[in-house]
């Protein structure tokens, strides 16, 4: 299992309420149910339950002219860019946003 995370525009930015990940840190946006409910499953299938995830089309450089990026490991590390089991994901994910 591996996941890829749309931080692109055409998600519209997180405060928006027609955004997909829009929603406050505590509840569930629409991209967190959807990893939990999918990944759930899919996860029962992987023995190491260390989830390889990723996010494309975000600014991940503090530098503001810089580029979207077209591929990141959501914890930072390009290398090993494995989560433990969905909580990680999520808690990468949130942490992302």
């Amino acid at each position: 299992m591996h996941v890829a995370i749309d931080f692109s525009a055409s998600n519209k930015d997180r405060d928006d309420p027609d955004s997909l990940h829009f929603g406050d840190s505590a509840e569930y946006n629409e991209y967190m149910y959807a990893i939990d409910a999918i990944g759930s499953i899919l996860l029962e299938f992987d023995k190491t339950k260390k989830i390889p995830t990723f996010g494309f089309g975000a600014q991940v450089d503090q530098n503001v002219s810089a580029d979207a990026s077209n591929c990141f490991a959501l914890n930072g590390d390009i290398f090993r860019p494995r989560c433990d089991g969905i909580s990680g994901v999520l808690s990468k994910y949130r942490t992302a946003l």
